[in-house]
């Protein structure tokens, strides 16, 4: 297979770039910087983490080893929060990824939302399973029935008797400390319960409003680049 079409990334100094090629069962992940090949990782990993000098960039590979995501992420962040703190490549145009792309830069809010509609899902999801699991599949099973009679040997344990010393007795009187006992209200408790169950949600819809305000921001810049070339582009009347 070829080299796929790169994602690409201008930042102030450099022209970063990123494709895959697969090889056999393995896809091969580069790094390019300013045209130049600067990182290489071979394997089957779904999520691909590139580095070189001041740049660190997350690639996520599809099920086919296409690029469906392109993350650069900030000096010394994790690779784990690159969906939080990372800045997006941007795709080819004309490729499915650039479509989606490019419709989430005109609707960044509704784009951006598909984080808390996952994390929904997959809260959703989890429920039903363990529900069907443990009170619908397990108990339908027809478990075999087994019994061990097996005769194990008796083995005599010697007796030993230790010598009784005297202890003393020492009686230390401690005060009786009465501590308040803090009983949270009862509508708190199904709040708890469910609590578990909201905290990815939460940390999706943070994820969601970062993200929609920086495709906003990103919008802004780059119609900002176009006025400007348009500007230089026109004659001048005098």
């Amino acid at each position: 297979m070829s080299q796929s079409a790169p994602f690409t990334h201008e930042t102030p100094e450099h022209l970063l770039s990123v494709t895959t090629e697969s090889s056999g069962i393995q896809t091969i992940v580069r790094l390019f910087r300013d045209g130049e090949q600067v990182a290489e990782q071979r394997g089957m990993d779904s999520n691909v983490t590139l580095r070189t000098e001041g740049y660190t960039v997350v690639v996520k590979v599809g099920p086919f080893g296409g690029i469906s995501q392109a993350l650069l992420l900030p000096p010394d962040a994790d690779p784990k929060d690159a969906q939080k703190l990372g800045t997006e490549f941007t795709a080819p145009p004309g490729t499915f990824a650039g479509r989606v792309q490019e419709w989430g830069n005109r609707h960044p809010d509704l784009y951006a939302s598909r984080h808390v509609v996952i994390a929904i899902g997959q809260t959703v999801l989890g429920i039903i399973g363990f529900s069907a699991l443990f009170f619908g599949l397990l108990p339908s099973i027809p478990w075999p029935s087994i019994t061990l009679d097996i005769a194990l040997p008796q083995v005599p344990i010697p007796q030993i008797s230790l010598p009784s010393l005297p202890i003393p007795d020492i009686a230390v009187p401690l005060p009786d400390v009465t501590l308040p006992r803090i009983t949270p209200p009862s509508w708190l408790e199904p709040l708890f319960g469910v609590l578990k169950y909201l905290t990815p949600i939460v940390i999706a819809l943070f994820v969601a409003v970062r993200e929609a305000r920086h495709r906003r921001q990103r919008r802004v810049e780059t119609e900002n680049v176009k006025t400007r070339e348009i500007r230089i582009a026109a004659p001048q009347s005098e």
